[in-house]
Order: C-alpha cells, then sequence, then structure tokens
C-alpha cells in the first residue's frame, strides 16, 4: 500500500483504481472498502482485484476533505438524551407490560380459543407497534447527537 492520495469526492477514489493497471494488463476492479475514521488523517481503503490474474491491491485515499460534522463524534446533548434515553425506557418497559396484559391476564382465563388466539394476536401487534415506537425513538437519539 502506498501512502494515501489526497482526494476530494469518492468518485475521484474509484476513477483512480480503474486508471490503475494490473501488473498482467487487466483493469482492476474494486471490491471492498473500509473507512479509517479514527486515523489522522483518515483515509479510506479500497481494495481492488484483477478479474484476469486474481491479482489484490490496495488503494488509500485521504479524505479528510470529505469529512464532515456528523463523522465528528458527537457532542454531549445533556439532559436532553436523558429524558428520551427514559422515555426509551418507558415505551419498552409498556410494551412488556402489554403483552403480559394480554397474552397472560385475566381476559385469558374466560376466553375461548379463538378468543385466546385473537388476544394473543393484539399482544403481538401491541408490542410490535412499541418495537417500531423504539426504534424511531432512537433514531431520534442519534440525530440529536449529530446534530
Amino acid at each position: 500500500m502506498s501512502s494515501p492520495v489526497r482526494v476530494a469526492s469518492v468518485q475521484e477514489e474509484y476513477d483512480h483504481v480503474h486508471a490503475a493497471l494490473c501488473a498482467c494488463g487487466g483493469r482492476l476492479a474494486v471490491r471492498g472498502q473500509r473507512l479509517m475514521a479514527d486515523a489522522h488523517p483518515p483515509y479510506e481503503l479500497l481494495i481492488a482485484t484483477c478479474p484476469g490474474c486474481g491479482a489484490e491491491r490496495t488503494f488509500a485515499f485521504d479524505v479528510s476533505a470529505l469529512m464532515t460534522a456528523r463523522t465528528k463524534p458527537p457532542a454531549d446533548r445533556g439532559p436532553v438524551t436523558g429524558v428520551v434515553k427514559t422515555l426509551l425506557y418507558v415505551v419498552a418497559f409498556a410494551a412488556g407490560l402489554l403483552v403480559v396484559l394480554f397474552v397472560a391476564g385475566p381476559p385469558m382465563q374466560d376466553a375461548g380459543p379463538g378468543e385466546k388466539l385473537a388476544l394473543g394476536a393484539l399482544g403481538g401487534v401491541c408490542a410490535g407497534v412499541c418495537a417500531a415506537l423504539w426504534v424511531v425513538l432512537r433514531r431520534k437519539v442519534r440525530q440529536l447527537r449529530r446534530d
């Protein structure tokens, strides 16, 4: 691997690899990439192989010009993050409670087989809705941390 080539776009990286030739004269094809965001300067590795002979070559690109505020570590959001995190735990607890109430609660004792199936399905739907809310709230937490 040579020293990183400074690039201003991802397209530049691929253009550089596609312009390079293998020792056998074949064109290289990118088969993988890895971002080393914690390195200084940050760089990206593109791993290319020759379809003709199977030779592998690794290219390093200095991507510091491409890095944005989103790749920096998130700033501490203080109590806002704590409130949202608490809401996440409340939602998860409520989901578990609803499932227990619908699946094993008193309505199940007097219910027939069809009603038990319907109540079980309703409990599953409630758990699914709560899980979806969990995902939405987690995304909100991540968005708050990025901003």
